[in-house]
């Protein structure tokens, strides 16, 4: 089982989980007697390496990630670490993903830019056509919502109504009789006598 975290490592945790620098982390959290000694990187990036600090921090970021309710935040931390990944990742094939997708958003962005423009300068014109038109006040409407619902709910009524089923007979040949022999049967007539 792994120890706690004492304050500082907490603390240093913390600083990194909501995106400060390892370097500026570990200033913050251990106040160094020489902020800018060597010392500082060597030690920050070993205590990021600690088994518990990198479980706090992991734990910590899963946490302060922005909910699906909130798309614009969580859209914006995508890049955020797409662009960090670009940048910092040690491994090749990673930082082309995270370059090749940062491209591909932007080109995304361009184009939704574009087709907005087109959206507002159409809309523009409808607004110009509908204020030269007489205006929707001005004429009656045919007929008030009341009607109109009470025409809905007629119709519904209309399309669940069944129609009567009508019984006619079939005259139908028994097998196995020598004359032959007819018997009535009964057949129902969904469609009506209008079809029959």
């Amino acid at each position: 089982m792994a120890r706690n975290l004492t304050g500082k490592q907490a603390k240093f945790a913390l600083s990194v989980a909501l995106g400060k620098s390892l370097a500026d982390s570990y200033r913050e959290a251990y106040e160094p007697a020489n902020p800018t000694a060597v010392s500082v990187y060597s030690n920050a990036r070993r205590a990021r390496k600690h088994s518990g600090i990198a479980r706090r921090i992991a734990e910590l970021q899963v946490k302060l990630l922005p909910g699906p309710e909130d798309m614009q935040a969580l859209y914006q931390h995508a890049l955020a670490v797409a662009t960090q990944l670009t940048l910092l990742s040690e491994d090749d094939k990673v930082r082309l993903r995270a370059a090749q997708w940062l491209a591909g958003e932007a080109e995304k962005r361009g184009k939704l830019a574009e087709e907005a423009s087109k959206l507002s300068n159409e809309d523009l014109e409808k607004l110009e056509e509908m204020l030269g038109a007489p205006a929707a006040e001005d004429v009656a409407p045919a007929k008030s919502a009341t009607e109109i619902l009470a025409e809905l709910r007629q119709e519904a009524r209309v399309k669940q109504q069944v129609p009567a089923l009508e019984t006619r007979y079939v005259e139908k040949c028994v097998p196995g009789h020598f004359p032959p022999r007819v018997v009535r049967v009964p057949v129902r007539n969904p469609a009506g006598p209008e079809e029959a």
